[in-house]
């Protein structure tokens, strides 16, 4: 019930068109008395239907999950992986505030006032979390392809973040392509 849920509903340009809140139980219930022990529970219909569409979210092996020890790692994994099968094989290009929530919530990197969010020390970011989460991700042998990062610039800052995917170079079995002509 007080699990809270935060996504973002991104347009057709990229762009994000709702900052979307919500508990993940909108009524809980707990049994008193002769109920003690049951539960009783409803949950949004817009929750629900994330839940319950589970192709809107990358696909995870539990052997996976455990290669992605970080909460920055996974989350990094979830949201990028799911762009795997567009034809251009980008992530969108999403605004700085969008990605460093995206990937740690709310935290120090990003500061709301009147005139909206501001990225505050984005090297500090990148150093710490980005390029750790990127390094963990890629380092999957599961996986079929590594994240390159392209940082979008408006005048000499970043603002926006896009993830190219790169098929991995499959490693050789160490057999000959052909057979010897005596074989």
């Amino acid at each position: 019930f007080e699990m809270v849920l935060k996504w973002n509903v991104v347009g057709d340009d990229a762009q994000v068109q709702w900052g979307m809140k919500a508990h993940f139980l909108s009524t809980l219930g707990i049994g008193q008395g002769a109920s003690a022990g049951r539960i009783r529970f409803s949950m949004a219909p817009e929750i629900l239907k994330i839940v319950l569409e589970p192709s809107i979210w990358a696909n995870l092996s539990l052997q996976t999950m455990k290669q992605l020890p970080t909460p920055s790692a996974y989350a990094l994994y979830q949201t990028t992986f799911r762009y795997l099968g567009t034809s251009q094989k980008v992530t969108a290009a999403l605004p700085l505030e969008t990605w460093i929530e995206l990937l740690v919530g709310p935290s120090r990197y990003v500061k709301v006032d009147a005139t909206g969010k501001k990225v505050i020390n984005y090297a500090d970011f990148k150093r710490r979390t980005l390029l750790d989460a990127m390094e963990r991700v890629n380092s999957l042998a599961a996986l079929t392809h590594t994240l390159e990062l392209k940082e979008i610039t408006t005048g000499k800052r970043v603002s926006k973040l896009q993830f190219k995917f790169v098929p991995k170079k499959q490693e050789s079995l160490g057999l000959p392509a052909l057979w010897p002509q005596d074989m």
